[in-house]
């Protein structure tokens, strides 16, 4: 995996409500999508997981648009339409493996590039995650592959 190129991988975002799901949804995509590994990103209440899985959602089909999505591809839903539970905490996952199908990459995207899919995600937000946090955690997609960034964490107070 060490000396992959990015675009030769593929991989998928999800929430999920329990340890159980979260474990029977990787070995779905492990049996379906080919997905060799997988890691819970984050764990976070629910109406924040759902937030936060529709932000990702919005930028990358805005990337895929745009073709600037610089991985193999991404498997997305239209939205964050994982199930609603009683639950009060959610898993939200990341399983990826080996491409089964591309993206149409043109080239990385420019620091405008960013800034606008930003500001259109932002909008379609509705301030629940603001174009500054956006642009944060996409501006990390210019930096050198040797260059670490903080994390931008999302707090909604």
């Amino acid at each position: 995996m060490r000396n992959t190129a990015i675009q030769d991988l593929e991989v998928y975002i999800g929430r999920a409500s329990t340890v159980g799901r979260t474990m029977k949804r990787w070995k779905e995509h492990s049996e379906n999508r080919g997905h060799t590994w997988a890691s819970v990103l984050f764990q976070a209440s629910r109406a924040h997981a759902k937030v936060l899985e529709k932000a990702a959602i919005r930028t990358i089909q805005r990337l895929k648009t745009q073709k600037t999505l610089c991985i193999g591809n991404a498997n997305i839903v239209g939205g964050a339409n994982g199930p609603d539970t009683d639950v009060e905490h959610e898993f939200v996952y990341m399983t990826w493996g080996w491409r089964t199908e591309w993206s149409d990459f043109e080239g990385k995207p420019s620091i405008d590039d960013l800034r606008e899919i930003a500001h259109v995600v932002a909008l379609d937000m509705k301030g629940a995650v603001t174009e500054q946090q956006l642009r944060n955690g996409l501006e990390v997609a210019k930096a050198p592959l040797s260059q670490f960034e903080r994390l931008e964490w999302y707090n909604p107070e």
